[in-house]
């Protein structure tokens, strides 16, 4: 029996999805980007208009970290967007949404095209041991992985969480 027997197949979790929502829409996508981008100005002109000037006072701390929470909280909202015309799922036609996504990694300071070729790289060899990007697992035999073997051997369990 497989180790993954109760997990549903690729083909399982695309049938359960609605066609609908395989569906790219224009005006759907663009109200979306209009609505992340009107709300991420909005915060910042009443940042302008209500906060203290930037000085070490516990009101100016307090309102600035609640201010830049806030604000990247609600433009995190254009980089999702911005994510997806990366993957030419925002609208068709495609090039559209890499205006959309280059308007907006440029206010965000991503340079959206080398960005997308390197976010097309990472998703090919998401999950390699040795190609992948990122939350790649260290290897025993390599120079960190093997560290990391002896500082686990010394400590334990308890202070990292690797087998």
């Amino acid at each position: 029996m497989s180790r993954h027997a109760n997990h549903p197949t690729r083909a399982q979790v695309l049938a359960a999805i609605p066609p609908h929502c395989h569906e790219l829409s224009f005006v759907r996508s663009m109200k979306s980007a209009m609505g992340s981008m009107c709300a991420t100005v909005l915060l910042m002109v009443v940042g302008y208009i209500i906060l203290p000037p930037p000085t070490v006072t516990p009101l100016a701390i307090t309102a600035w970290s609640v201010y830049a929470m806030l604000t990247g909280t609600v433009a995190f909202g254009m980089w999702v967007i911005g994510h997806e015309c990366g993957h030419n799922a925002f609208c068709d036609p495609p090039w559209v949404g890499h205006i959309v996504g280059y308007v907006f990694h440029s206010i965000l300071l991503v340079p959206y095209f080398t960005w997308r070729r390197s976010h097309a790289v990472h998703h090919a060899h998401t999950g390699h041991v040795h190609k992948g990007e990122t939350h790649v697992p260290l290897v025993f035999g390599t120079v960190f992985g093997t560290l990391l073997h002896h500082v686990h051997r010394v400590i334990g369990n308890t202070a990292i969480g690797v087998i």
